[in-house]
């Protein structure tokens, strides 16, 4: 079976056994979703002023490091 979260105008399913945390500063809202110590998945929403391009090139310098 799975779970539901709804908020900050997302939705997605999850496993039942993952757990959901949530922090919310400054116009950053970060959830993240993770088992018992195997595996997480992470949504980061933007709200106040960022540019698309900035936050796109911001991940993938991030990802080659």
């Amino acid at each position: 079976m799975s779970q539901r979260y709804t908020g900050h105008g997302i939705g997605f399913e999850y496993p039942d056994l993952w757990t959901v945390g949530e922090t919310d500063d400054a116009g950053q809202v970060s959830i993240t979703v993770q088992s018992s110590g195997t595996s997480f998945w992470s949504v980061h929403l933007y709200q106040d002023g960022e540019e698309p391009m900035t936050l796109i090139e911001t991940a993938i310098d991030a990802f080659r490091e």
